[in-house]
């Protein structure tokens, strides 16, 4: 009888041990996963403290429905980690091959915002309305932000001079220190900037973007449901005025 019943514990404890094995392990598609989200780093859209509009937008629609891990990153490796993952999110981005070169099977959810990137030049000195009057001048960009393809035309083709900076107010230094004569830079980052730093903005004109798209994020391998409760939740923060507030004066209305 002894011998029985200490078998018949030993082999219900190699039961519960591989049921619990089994149920460890994560499952595709599951909501206890976590949605990796690679976010461009954009104080004020997409800070590391996790209080960017951006972070709050996503946060606040996520909550108790999917697990979510919004990692802030330089904006060459957010790319590169997207490109490589199989089940995860990049933010902001979109489809547009105008912009981006993703895998077919990815795809956007609705748009928070949109983006333009616009020229800007030093005080003091006319706004530029056009890529055609950069031509020859020496140009600040801030490296590996992603760019419309009339933009990388221009500078495959050595329309002007490319000087990179790490950081969008790198960028804008430069231009006060006279080391460019122009400088791209995407809207409302530049707007979040100048707001948060005090900073008089520099002359651009806003009739005048050089390339516009839409602020959403884009993902591989997340379930339906995934889009469904964002776009859902988006929307209804849209309606009530609750997306304008978070995102603030900074927000343009997707087309």
């Amino acid at each position: 009888m002894l011998v029985n019943k200490t078998l018949a514990l030993f082999i219900l404890s190699l039961s519960t041990l591989a049921y619990a094995s089994g149920n460890n392990e994560p499952k595709a598609n599951s909501r206890d996963q976590a949605v990796a989200i690679y976010a461009l780093d954009i104080p004020g859209l997409h800070n590391k403290d996790g209080q960017g509009a951006y972070d709050v937008v996503i946060k606040k629609i996520m909550v108790g429905q999917f697990a979510i891990d919004i990692q802030v990153l330089p904006p060459k490796r957010a790319l590169l980690y997207f490109d490589l993952c199989d089940y995860c999110c990049f933010s902001p981005g979109n489809t547009d091959s105008n912009f981006y070169d993703f895998d077919p099977q990815a795809r956007e959810t609705a748009p928070m915002a949109v983006a333009k990137i616009f020229i800007f030049s030093a005080y003091g000195r006319e706004p530029f309305r056009s890529l055609s009057e950069l031509k020859g001048k020496q140009v600040g960009i801030r490296l590996g932000m992603p760019l419309s393809n009339n933009i990388v035309e221009a500078i495959d083709k050595k329309f002007f001079h490319v000087q990179n900076a790490a950081s969008l107010e790198a960028n804008l230094a430069r231009l006060k220190l006279g080391r460019v004569e122009a400088a791209l830079a995407w809207f409302p980052d530049s707007d979040l900037l100048f707001a948060q730093n005090n900073i008089e903005p520099y002359p651009h004109d806003k009739a005048f973007p050089v390339a516009v798209h839409n602020d959403a994020f884009v993902c591989k391998g997340v379930p339906e449901r995934f889009y469904q409760v964002f776009n859902l939740g988006v929307e209804r923060l849209r309606a009530n005025g609750e997306l304008q507030q978070i995102i603030g004066p900074s927000y343009a209305e997707p087309q």
